[in-house]
C-alpha cells in the first residue's frame, strides 16, 4: 500500500503540471480568437478555475453555441468571483435564449454592485417598453436578400449609380488560396461592390477595390462628397505586440482621376486601442466612429471628430451619456440632412444582443437626445447592426445573425413608411417632466457645444446649483413673470462667465464657457488625517472634479505631489507621502482615467507650506496644512491652498 501511495504522490504533481500547461495553451488560443481550439482544450481540463470557465463561456458565445455558454456561466455566476460584466453578459445570453424573466434578477445584481451603472439604469427605466419593442413596428417591412449564404455579410452602404458596397467573408473573385480567420474559420473580411436589380436584390458581386482589400480584414466602409471620399476599417496586424490583441484602425482614400488613392491613416489609430466602423457625414466634415479608447463610459463608445479649416481632423468628442454605456456601442450611421444618429448597442435596454437605436441631434449642436429602440422586426433577440437608410427615408439595409437567416451575418433590406422622432431636450438621468413654472439653464462648452457637468452656477439670492450630465440646472421655485438675475458660472478648466438673465417662467437659456488655458483653476488641494493616507470625503469631491476635467480634456496630464507634516522620521514620512500619492492616483484611475495621464511623487516632510519644520511647536491646524497632495495641470496651473477644517486632527 505504501508503494501505491508514493506512486500517487509522484503522479499528482505531474497531473497538476499537465493541467496547468493545458490551461495556458487554451488561454493562448482564446486570446488569439481561435475559439474552437480553446473550447477543445478547456473541455479536456478536469477542474476549471473561474477565469477558464469565463473564457470557455465567452468562446461558446462567440461561436453562437448559446446552450453550452449558458451552462458554463451557470457554473460560476452565483459565486463570489462573478463580476458585474459576468452578470451583464449572462443577462444578454438569457435574452438571446428567450429567458427574459431571469434577466431582471441579474440586472438587480449589477445595480447592487454599482448603482450608477448606465446599463442597469436604462434597463429599469425601460421595463414597460419591452412589450412594445416585441410588437412589430408597422413602419418597417423587412426581407432577407437572395444573395445571402453561409458567409458573413454586413455593412451595406449606398454607392453611386444604383450600387451598394458591403463587407463580407465571401470569396468573390479573390484568389483561390485565402487566409482563414481563426474566430469563425472563414476568409478574412473584404469590401465588395454590387449592382441593385429592379427588385433591389444584389447582383454582379465583385471586389470594390483590390488596392484597399489587403491580406487581413477590411471593412466596413463609408462614403461622402458624392462618393469621392471614403473611410474604412482595417486591422492593425503589424502592431499586435502590445498585448497580442488585434486592434481596428481607420484609413481614408480619395477618388482622383477615377482611381482611389493610397490609404491614409487616421491620426487616432493607436496600437493601445481600436478605432473603427467609420461613418462620414454627407459633406465629409464630420466622422463618427466606435472606439474603446480610455476616458469613455466603458466597452466601445461612439465618438465623432470634425474637420478643421485646414482639412485636419479635430479632437475626438464622446457622443455622450444618452448614447454610450458601459457596454458596446458600435456601427454608427449619421443622417446629415435630418440630424439622426443610428447605432447598435448591447448596453442600452433592448431585446437581446446588439439592438439598433436612433437618436436625434440638438438643433444647436452635435448633442443628442434620448436613444430610441427601433423594436421588431428590425431588432431581434440576436445581434442586429449596421443600419442605413436612403435620403428619402424609403428603404435601407441592416445586418443580423438571427437564426432564421442563411449564414453567420445576413443583410436584410427594409422599406420604411413612417417618421422618426425629432430632437427632444432631456435630462439623461432624470425622468421628471418639466413643469411650466420651471426655468432651465444649459451650460455648454463654447467650442464643442457639449454639456459641462458639475459646473457651479451662482444665481444671486437664489443660491448655488451644479449642472447635471446634460449641463442643465432647473429652478423649480415659483417665479414672478418678470425676474432678472445675475448669474456666475464656473467649471474646472473653463473661464468664469457672468451674465444677466431674464426669466419669464418657461424660458430656457444657455451659457457657453470657453476653455481657460493658462488661467488658475478653482480646485482645492487634498488633505489627510494624521498618519493616514485614506482619501477623505471632502478630498474625494476634489478628485472627482479632477477626473471629470481629464475626461473632458483627454490630452491633458495631471501631476500630483504628496507631503507630510514634520512629525515622525524622515524615512517614515517619505513612505507615508508615497502612500498618499498612490491613494490619490488609484482614486483617479478608478474613475476610468488612464494611468499614463497621471504622475505622482511623494516628498515626505521636505516641502512644508509653513514654519512647522522639525522641532518647531505648531498647532494641529498648522500641521494639517502640510499633510496634503498638491495638484498641478500643465497650462492651467496649481490648485489653490485652502484651510481644511474637517476630519480628525
Amino acid at each position: 500500500m505504501k508503494h501505491i501511495f508514493y506512486i500517487i504522490l509522484l503522479f499528482f504533481p505531474l497531473f497538476l503540471f499537465s493541467q496547468s500547461k493545458e490551461k495556458k495553451k487554451a488561454n493562448e488560443y482564446f486570446e488569439k480568437y481561435d475559439f474552437d481550439k480553446a473550447i477543445e482544450l478547456y473541455q479536456a481540463i478536469e477542474r476549471l478555475d473561474v477565469e477558464s470557465r469565463r473564457n470557455l463561456a465567452k468562446s461558446y458565445l462567440n461561436r453562437h453555441r448559446y446552450a453550452e455558454a449558458e451552462k458554463s456561466y451557470r457554473q460560476f455566476i452565483s459565486s463570489s468571483a462573478a463580476t458585474v460584466e459576468d452578470y451583464f453578459n449572462y443577462a444578454l445570453l438569457l435574452k438571446t435564449t428567450n429567458k427574459q424573466r431571469q434577466v431582471k434578477g441579474f440586472m438587480e445584481k449589477i445595480r447592487e454592485k454599482n448603482p450608477d451603472d448606465l446599463r442597469a439604469k436604462d434597463f429599469f427605466e425601460n421595463e414597460e417598453n419591452f412589450r412594445a419593442w416585441q410588437a412589430n413596428n408597422k413602419n418597417f417591412s423587412i426581407q432577407s436578400l437572395k444573395f445571402n449564404n453561409a458567409n458573413s455579410d454586413f455593412g451595406a452602404v449606398f454607392y453611386k449609380d444604383n450600387k451598394v458596397v458591403f463587407t463580407s467573408t465571401r470569396k468573390g473573385n479573390r484568389p483561390f488560396l485565402m487566409r482563414e480567420y481563426t474566430w469563425n474559420k472563414k476568409p478574412f473580411l473584404s469590401i465588395f461592390e454590387t449592382d441593385l436589380d429592379a427588385n433591389k436584390q444584389f447582383k454582379k458581386i465583385r471586389l470594390w477595390n483590390k488596392k484597399e482589400n489587403g491580406k487581413w480584414h477590411e471593412g466596413p466602409i463609408s462614403f461622402s462628397n458624392n462618393y469621392t471620399f471614403a473611410a474604412f476599417t482595417r486591422n492593425n496586424y503589424s502592431d499586435t505586440i502590445l498585448d497580442n490583441t488585434v486592434r481596428l484602425e481607420i484609413f481614408f482614400t480619395r477618388l482622383e482621376n477615377e482611381i482611389w488613392s493610397e490609404p491614409e491613416a487616421f491620426y487616432l489609430n493607436n496600437p493601445a486601442y481600436s478605432v473603427g466602423h467609420p461613418a462620414l457625414s454627407e459633406d465629409g466634415k464630420t466622422l463618427f466612429f466606435a472606439s474603446d479608447m480610455s476616458g469613455g463610459y466603458g466597452g466601445s463608445d461612439i465618438y465623432y471628430v470634425e474637420k478643421n479649416e485646414n482639412g485636419s481632423w479635430g479632437k475626438p468628442i464622446n457622443a455622450g451619456i444618452t448614447i454610450n454605456t458601459e457596454g458596446n456601442e458600435e456601427f454608427p450611421f449619421y443622417d446629415s440632412e435630418n440630424g439622426l444618429l443610428f447605432f447598435a448597442s448591447n448596453g442600452l435596454a433592448g431585446l437581446g444582443g446588439l439592438d439598433i437605436f436612433v437618436a436625434a441631434k440638438s438643433p444647436c449642436c452635435l448633442t443628442f437626445g434620448k436613444a430610441e429602440n427601433l423594436g421588431m422586426p428590425i431588432n431581434s433577440r440576436y445581434d442586429d447592426f449596421s443600419f442605413i437608410i436612403d435620403k428619402n427615408w424609403q428603404q435601407g439595409f441592416f445586418a443580423s445573425n438571427r437564426p432564421t437567416g442563411k449564414g453567420d451575418d445576413d443583410i436584410y433590406r427594409f422599406t420604411f413608411n413612417g417618421k422618426f422622432k425629432k430632437y427632444q431636450p432631456i435630462t439623461p438621468l432624470k425622468k421628471e417632466p418639466i413643469q411650466p413654472s420651471q426655468y432651465r439653464l444649459f451650460v455648454l462648452n463654447e467650442e464643442s457645444k457639449l454639456p459641462i457637468e458639475n459646473a457651479n452656477v451662482r444665481l444671486a439670492a437664489l443660491g448655488e446649483l451644479e449642472t447635471d450630465p446634460a449641463g442643465l440646472i432647473t429652478i423649480s421655485k415659483e417665479l414672478t413673470s418678470e425676474t432678472t438675475l445675475k448669474i456666475t458660472v464656473n467649471a474646472i478648466g473653463y473661464k468664469q462667465s457672468e451674465k444677466f438673465i431674464f426669466i419669464d417662467n418657461t424660458k430656457t437659456d444657455t451659457v457657453y464657457l470657453s476653455v481657460a488655458a493658462n488661467e488658475r483653476i478653482v480646485l482645492k488641494n487634498i488633505y489627510y488625517d494624521f498618519d493616514k493616507s485614506d482619501i477623505l470625503p471632502e478630498s474625494a469631491e476634489e478628485l472627482d472634479k479632477v477626473a471629470l476635467f481629464m475626461k473632458d480634456n483627454p490630452d491633458r496630464k495631471v501631476e500630483l505631489s504628496s507631503h507630510t507634516d514634520s512629525r515622525g522620521s524622515d524615512k517614515y514620512n517619505l513612505r507615508l507621502s508615497e502612500a498618499r500619492a498612490k491613494s490619490a492616483v488609484d482614486y483617479i484611475i478608478s474613475e476610468g482615467i488612464s494611468p499614463d495621464k497621471i504622475t505622482a511623487k511623494g516628498y515626505g516632510e521636505t516641502q512644508p507650506r509653513n514654519r512647522c519644520t522639525n522641532g518647531v511647536p505648531c498647532s494641529e491646524i498648522e500641521h494639517r496644512e502640510n499633510r496634503r497632495t498638491e495638484i498641478f495641470i500643465s497650462d492651467y496651473g496649481n490648485a489653490e491652498h485652502v484651510q481644511q477644517t474637517k476630519g480628525k486632527f
